[in-house]
C-alpha cells in the first residue's frame, strides 16, 4: 500500500477481507489503495466506508479487550490472597454463572430446561417439583447474576446472608468447571497462583489453595454450606465422589414435607444466615 494513502488499511485486515467488506474485487481494492483517483467516485465511497467500518470494529475489539483485562485485574486484586478460592477460580465461576444467566433461564430451543446446564445435573425428582415454573426460573437466573457480582467484588457469598440456591448453584458451577479443567479460555485470566511450598507452615493442615484444586474449593463450599448433605443429594453425589454419581438419595424423597431436611424448591430463595 502507498504509505501516503490517508486511508490506511488496519494491519489485521487483508486485502481480500477489505475487498469483500467493500463489495468490490481484490483488483479494484488494490487500485484504490495505490491511487484512490484511479477508481470511480462510487467505488471510492465503498472503500472508504469499508475502512471506517473496519476501524470501528477494531476500536470495539480493543475496548472489549481492555474491559476483559480490567476484570481479570479486579479479580486478582480482590482474591489474590484469599484462602477460599484463587482469582482464576473466582473469575471462572463468575463467568460460568453469567453464562447460565445470560441464557435467560437456561432454555434450550424450547426444550424442558431440566435438559440444559446446570439443571441437567439436578436430581430429576427436584426438577419435577419445580415443574417448569417461570417465576422460579426468573429467580434462578437473577440469583446467578447477583452471585457473579459478589464474586467480582471479592465477597464470599456463603459468609453473607444468602439462600439455598446460592449454595447449590455455586457447587454446580464448580462441578461444571471440573469437567473440563484444561479448557483454553479466550479471555484474559488473572496471573497463575504459584505456591512456594518451602514457605508453607509444615503444621498447616492444607496450605494455600491452587488454581487447579477444584476439589478443595468444592470442599470449602460444603464446609460453609448450611445444607451440605442436601445439595450433594440434589447433584447426585456425596463428599466429592463425582465419579460415582448416584441419583435416588432418600433425602429427596420427602423434600418440602414437614420435618424434611430440604425445603421445597419454591423456598430455595428464602434468605439464610451464614
Amino acid at each position: 500500500m502507498n504509505d501516503t494513502n490517508p486511508h490506511a488499511r488496519p494491519a489485521h485486515l487483508t486485502q481480500s477481507e477489505a475487498a469483500r467488506l467493500a463489495g468490490v474485487s481484490v483488483a479494484t481494492w488494490r487500485r484504490w489503495e495505490n491511487d484512490p483517483d484511479d477508481v470511480s467516485a462510487t467505488t471510492r465511497k465503498k472503500c472508504e466506508t469499508a475502512l471506517k467500518k473496519a476501524g470501528r470494529a477494531e476500536d470495539e475489539e480493543r475496548r472489549g479487550d481492555r474491559i476483559l483485562q480490567q476484570q481479570a485485574d479486579l479479580f486478582q486484586k480482590h482474591w489474590g490472597e484469599s484462602p477460599f478460592m484463587t482469582p482464576r477460580q473466582a473469575l471462572l465461576v463468575a463467568y460460568t454463572l453469567d453464562f447460565w444467566a445470560d441464557s435467560k433461564g437456561f432454555i434450550l430451543d424450547g426444550e424442558p430446561f431440566h435438559d440444559g446446564n446446570p439443571f441437567q445435573r439436578f436430581d430429576l425428582r427436584v426438577m419435577m417439583l419445580i415443574n417448569e415454573n417461570p417465576a422460579w426460573l426468573k429467580n434462578a437466573w437473577q440469583q446467578c447474576y447477583s452471585l457473579s457480582k459478589l464474586l467480582q467484588h471479592g465477597i464470599n457469598p456463603l459468609r453473607h446472608r444468602h439462600c439455598l440456591f446460592d449454595e447449590l448453584i455455586l457447587l454446580a458451577a464448580v462441578d461444571d468447571l471440573q469437567d473440563e479443567p484444561d479448557e483454553e479460555h479466550p479471555w484474559p485470566l488473572p496471573p497463575e497462583r504459584v505456591t512456594d511450598w518451602t514457605d508453607v507452615d509444615a503444621d498447616a493442615e492444607l496450605g494455600p489453595i491452587e488454581d487447579d484444586d477444584w476439589e478443595r474449593l468444592e470442599s470449602h463450599i460444603l464446609e460453609q454450606s448450611v445444607f451440605d448433605i442436601g445439595i450433594q443429594a440434589i447433584l447426585g453425589y456425596t463428599c466429592g465422589d463425582r465419579d460415582e454419581r448416584e441419583y435416588g438419595d432418600p433425602t429427596i424423597n420427602n423434600i418440602g414435607e414437614p420435618g424434611a431436611s430440604l425445603p421445597h424448591p419454591y423456598r430455595w430463595f428464602d434468605p439464610l444466615n451464614p
